[in-house]
């Protein structure tokens, strides 16, 4: 069996109500929901959530719903995905051999990329699989002076700072993480969730071991994006229009509503806001 956890935390802290403003007429969340739900691998799909108002628009979506407890801000997505799962085995009597984790956040995925993904991590008989970008020209500087952080936090770049290069190269050496989509089997992520510290500064700040190798499935640069600010969503938005839905909508992804137009309309109104809203 081959299910699919989405995770929707609702306490943004840079763009209130992240999960629930529209994106290309849609909530956010709700676009890795119709992915997951139109794969023809994968047979059930969950959304685990600490918001009630995320709740309903996954429940409206026709998904199954995992309620968490509300979490400081800064836990790493292993937390709720390791407790969706717990709950998935012990309440639903489900015990899945291979787990897709989708993040509402990176929703650049076209047609059919869930299915091959999961073909290929059966194919090559793998026990985890994420996506990246290779890149043909890669420069990597390491900041040396100035606060960029801090300017970062406060989305303001300031008008100088200085680096030193760690990283030159033109020849296809080096990849980046796509970060919004996962293949494991259930015992890999049941281990890796189980001994990762729960924190993402502690994740962040750990030496990274040079040895693992990771398995990469191939994606185009431009579906590394990932929402974190309100002018995102008008960059992501563009995006999404010309390179995947090119006037379709949903169905691009085989997926028809079955509900009424004005119902869509209430839980719009209701939760979701739209792409301008501060």
């Amino acid at each position: 069996m081959t299910i699919a956890i989405v995770t929707a935390r609702g306490g943004s802290t840079r763009t209130p109500n992240k999960n629930g403003r529209l994106l290309c007429n849609v909530p956010l969340l709700a676009w890795s929901i119709i992915q997951a739900q139109t794969s023809h691998e994968i047979d059930a799909v969950f959304l685990t959530t600490d918001s009630e108002a995320y709740a309903e628009i996954g429940k409206f979506y026709g998904v199954e719903v995992i309620m968490r407890p509300v979490w400081d801000n800064g836990i790493t997505a292993g937390v709720p995905f390791l407790h969706a799962l717990n709950i998935i085995e012990a309440n639903y009597g489900m015990k899945p051999d291979i787990l897709v984790t989708l993040l509402p956040t990176s929703p650049l995925r076209k047609p059919g990329q869930l299915d091959r993904m999961i073909e290929v991590f059966k194919e090559n008989q793998l026990d985890y699989l994420t996506d990246a970008a290779p890149f043909k020209e890669t420069f990597i500087l390491k900041h040396v002076k100035g606060s960029y952080y801090d300017r970062f936090q406060t989305q303001s770049l300031g008008d100088l700072y200085q680096a030193q290069m760690q990283i030159a190269d033109k020849f296809w050496k080096y990849s980046k993480l796509g970060g919004g989509t996962s293949v494991g089997t259930r015992d890999y992520y049941f281990n890796t969730w189980s001994k990762n510290p729960q924190t993402d500064i502690e994740i962040d700040t750990k030496p990274v071991d040079k040895k693992i190798k990771w398995n990469l499935f191939p994606i185009e640069d431009w579906q590394c994006f990932e929402i974190d600010y309100p002018h995102d969503f008008e960059v992501c938005e563009a995006l999404m229009e010309k390179m995947i839905l090119k006037g379709r909508n949903s169905r691009i992804y085989g997926y028809v509503p079955l509900w009424k137009d004005e119902s869509m309309q209430q839980i719009k109104t209701k939760y979701a806001g739209n792409s301008n809203q501060q």
